[in-house]
């Protein structure tokens, strides 16, 4: 299998670029040869790009969860990758007034 091939088993589930993984629905982030960054919108949108061998600034070698990185952000758009379990907790709010049954 080619290198070009590969990468688009990696890049690809169905018709789109992966954008959490399954199972669980984890954040994915994608790694360039480079090491760069990439959020999947990225990916998606220079998709010719990250399937290019030769474009060492693009071409993206793997790809894996945000488990708890907070300051995870894409080299190509700067936006925040969420992370599985480092974004800040919102709690409920709670009613102050006890109900009487």
């Amino acid at each position: 299998m080619s290198v070009a091939k590969k990468n688009n088993a990696i890049l690809l589930t169905g018709a789109e670029v992966t954008r959490f993984a399954w199972p669980g629905g984890y954040p994915v982030f994608y790694v360039t040869h480079d090491s760069g960054v990439l959020c999947p919108k990225c990916v998606s949108e220079n998709f010719d790009q990250c399937c290019d061998p030769d474009d060492h600034g693009w071409f993206v070698i793997g790809h894996d969860a945000n488990w708890k990185n907070p300051h995870l952000y894409c080299d190509h758009c700067n936006s925040r990758i969420e992370s599985a379990y480092a974004e800040e907790e919102t709690s409920c709010p709670r009613s102050t007034t006890a109900k009487k049954w």
